[in-house]
């Protein structure tokens, strides 16, 4: 064993994490010795063998008595049989071999835990347990005794949001594989029946050929294709004419009519056309939800932030206790206790304490935030430090953040406007084919027989089937999205995806968009009269530490350079307070207060900043300036090419920052944008008002999503580079992680070709069934004929939607010049 390592994770030890001279914390000892105790040495070596690193237990506060209730129970994948219960465990801090041979160990050294299956890949385990001698909440301290934080996914609405429900794929694969059956046995049957035309088959043969082809038929008939006749009967009491109408008529048309054929004696029955018709339509459909549950799988948003447990504040007889209950049973007006660590599990109003708390996953807004008595606070915030009793305003399932997350997916599935379109201008396509199919049945009927014109009229409704109609948004709008999440782009709906292709105007956030982020100190300049510079640099770094800002983190690396080895405090931070676009004001323990941020007072030595890439910070002690500090950031490499490529592209480009003109200025020079089109010394309201007023519609702001949520909610789109699940609220919004420029240019183009393909299968599925129809409204075209052509165009669209839409980023340093394909695109927008 190396010296100073950790003998259990292989950490170096130091002399701040020392315990008993061969461990870095008291959990590794604890894991260490329970390990070796229960003989279980060969884990080391394993352990040494597969990973260099070793491992990295997580030992946590967290209870999991909510695990033991019952309603909770109902809503997680736990099966029961007889003594014995099965419950699957998500394991991310399983990483080696070494952890799932521990594992799969447990039941040794663990009682009542009978059995562990583990699975490395999907970082899994499956627990058996003996249900009457052990709950599940010690079941998963067991698995958390030995560094592996158990986490179990819940089975309900929530995590359904984001994907199309299972049940209904399953439901959608079985009436495929049902269709698929009777499709082949009727082919079978039809091709003993065209054989018997030309050997001469008797009729008693042929009638039981028939018969058979109708019985094997029916389930296709009345399973397989009853989704479309749902469909069909829905439009019609909602007053509308459903794309599935005319093919759940040609379908029942054909069905009836065959079976009268039978019956009769005479005639040609259809069996074989009309379970093809119903096998490939299926088929179409069910590649259409795996796509789309592909996709939404792969987009689902983690809900860790929907707490599991709560601190319910009980009363009794004037003495108050702690119960922890499953969350999803406060009520109005509980009082819930909420600590460091832990996320709010509703809205409340704050009734006492004080916590500082961080609502990224709500706003973007990654700095944390004071709170304090009379404060709402919503559920999925997180309490990074302090303690504080809420009062309940709603339940759980009744929280902003839940009915967004139910909201999110409606909206990805159906604001689209072209979506919109389609279905509005279906009737229409609808009443052309019963205008059609009438006038070709009548039209036979009178000039031949009615044997003919039944024929034609099954031939125009099979052929005008509209399935790839249907399919021409939602298969193009999945693509993009499976595409764009692969680029690490994500739409809030498919609303957005048009407006970013039609945009024209784009304002950019400067500090952390146009630039790189990385702030760093390049000047100094502190007041004469100063003296105790240790401590003010001392109070910089408190008040800026745990504020996840680029400046901030400029400052602390700058501060810590700066202050003596040797210097010592007694002083501490009694009160801090982040006002968005302003700066940071903190009190501490000594009665002085602390302005970090934009100059509030004149001083006599002139602060102004000597290179214009320069930006001033100013320190004021008990409002009067100490210290004014020059920072600098580095422009984004290939920025310059991206605003010269929308300029080439006829789009207005603004940058809105909080900076002063000069350094603004300055930027706006380095990337290319015109100087009067930068704004400087702009709050968020300022954004705002300069977004609504300035500009060509569509409007598109990109920023940080840090103090840009405003000017992002002004905008058509807004792009956050920083993410933020309230700002998906909006259905214009865009998020982009591991942001670079090129991505901005990927998501330009990926909405832009989308619609482009789009449009290509409308136009395409428009003019094949148009022309497929009137083909067969003239006779030319038999039924099967037309069942075996008309998957023709769902398969083209399937093609279209799966190669055009593009997210593929330019190489600008190997291709200098404005990609070819956005200025073809302006053509077709």
């Amino acid at each position: 064993m190396e010296q100073n390592l950790c003998l259990h994770c292989k950490e170096k030890i130091t002399s701040s994490n020392k315990v008993a001279e061969v461990f870095c914390c008291y959990g590794c000892k604890f894991v260490y010795e329970a390990i070796t105790a229960s003989g279980l040495d060969n884990f080391y070596s394993i352990r040494d063998k597969f990973i260099a690193t070793g491992l990295k237990p997580t030992i946590s506060n967290t209870k999991y008595s909510y695990l033991d209730d019952p309603d909770y129970q109902q809503n997680i994948n736990l099966k029961v049989e007889g003594q014995q219960a099965t419950v699957t465990l998500s394991l991310k801090d399983m990483h080696c071999a070494a952890c799932l041979w521990l594992l799969e160990k447990i039941p040794q050294v663990a009682d009542n835990i009978i059995n562990v299956k583990a699975s490395l890949q999907k970082k899994e385990a499956k627990v058996t347990y003996n249900k009457d001698k052990i709950k599940l909440s010690e079941v998963a301290l067991s698995f958390e005794r030995y560094g592996y934080r158990p986490e179990i996914i819940e089975i309900n609405e929530t995590n359904k949001l984001f994907n199309t429900s299972k049940s209904h794929l399953r439901d959608q694969i079985t009436r495929l594989g049902v269709a698929a059956f009777s499709t082949m046995n009727c082919m079978m049957l039809s091709s003993s029946i065209y054989e018997g035309w030309w050997s001469g088959m008797e009729t008693k043969y042929l009638a039981y050929f028939n018969i058979m082809s109708l019985i094997v038929a029916t389930p296709a008939i009345f399973y397989s294709a009853n989704p479309f006749y749902k469909r069909a009967y829905s439009g019609i009491r909602a007053g509308q004419f459903h794309l599935d109408l005319p093919l759940s008529i040609g379908i029942l048309f054909g069905y009836f009519l065959s079976f009268y054929c039978i019956i009769i004696g005479q005639g040609e029955v259809y069996f074989d056309s009309l379970t093809m018709l119903i096998l490939l339509i299926t088929a179409a459909r069910v590649l259409q939800d795996f796509g789309l549950e592909k996709f939404n799988s792969k987009l689902k948003i983690d809900n860790d932030i929907f707490a599991k447990e709560a601190n319910l504040i009980v009363s009794n007889n004037d003495t108050e206790k702690i119960e922890t209950i499953y969350a999803k049973k406060v009520k109005a007006n509980d009082l819930i206790q909420i600590k460091e660590g832990e996320y709010v599990p509703v809205d409340g109003e704050i009734i006492s304490g004080t916590a500082f708390i961080n609502t990224a996953v709500l706003t973007g807004e990654s700095i944390p935030q004071s709170v304090k008595e009379g404060f709402t606070i919503l559920c999925g915030s997180l309490v990074t430090s302090g303690s504080i009793i809420i009062r309940a305003n709603k339940t759980q399932e009744n929280s902003e953040m839940y009915l967004l997350f139910s909201s999110l997916k409606e909206r990805i599935e159906h604001s689209a406007e072209i979506s919109k379109k389609i279905d509005d201008r279906s009737k229409y396509f609808v009443a052309y084919v019963f205008l059609i199919a009438a006038t070709s049945f009548s039209y036979f009927a009178y000039f031949e027989s009615i044997q003919k014109a039944l024929e034609v009229l099954l031939a125009v409704v099979v052929v005008s089937c509209p399935c790839a109609l249907s399919l021409a948004a939602p298969l193009a709008f999945a693509s993009c999205f499976y595409k764009a999440k692969k680029n690490n782009i994500f739409f809030s709906s498919s609303r957005s995806v048009e407006l970013l292709a039609e945009a024209q105007s784009y304002f950019f956030d400067k500090t952390g968009t146009l630039t790189e982020g990385n702030i760093e100190v390049s000047k100094s300049i502190w007041e004469e009269s100063v003296v105790n510079k240790d401590e003010i640099l001392t109070k910089l770094i408190l008040s800026e530490m745990g504020v996840p800002h680029p400046i901030a983190t400029g400052l602390i690396k700058w501060a810590t350079s700066q202050i003596s080895e040797d210097y010592t405090y007694d002083f501490k931070l009694v009160e801090r307070s982040i006002i968005q676009g302003e700066g940071i004001i903190s009190s501490f323990s000594d009665g002085k207060k602390y302005r970090i941020g934009k100059e509030v007072k004149s001083t006599k030595t002139n602060n102004s900043a000597e290179n214009l890439k320069l930006s001033n910070i100013t320190i004021s002690e008990n409002d009067i300036n100490i210290l004014t500090i020059s920072l600098s950031d580095q422009i984004r490499e290939n920025t310059s090419e991206i605003i010269k490529w929308l300029s080439k592209n006829q789009k207005e480009t603004y940058i809105l920052s909080g900076d002063k003109e000069e350094v603004v200025q300055q930027t706006a020079k380095d990337v290319g944008i015109n100087i009067n089109n930068s704004y400087s010394e702009l709050k968020p309201k300022d954004k705002l008002k300069l977004i609504s007023e300035i500009g060509k519609k569509p409007k598109v702001m990109v920023g940080d999503g840090i103090n840009d949520t405003l000017a992002m909610s002004s905008a058509e789109v807004g792009i956050s580079i920083s993410g933020g699940l309230r700002l998906l609220q909006k259905e214009g919004t865009i998020a982009i992680t591991n942001f670079k420029p090129e991505i901005l240019y990927s998501a330009i183009n990926g909405s832009t070709s989308t619609i482009k393909a789009i449009r290509i299968n409308l136009s395409f599925s428009l003019v094949y069934n148009l022309l497929g129809t009137s083909i067969a409204a003239m006779g030319h075209l038999n039924p099967l004929l037309a069942a075996i052509l008309m998957p023709g165009s769902s398969g083209f669209v399937i093609l279209v939607s799966s190669i055009i839409p593009n997210f593929v980023a330019p190489r600008f340093k190997d291709h200098p010049e404005t990609p070819k394909q956005s200025t073809k695109d302006q053509k077709w927008r």
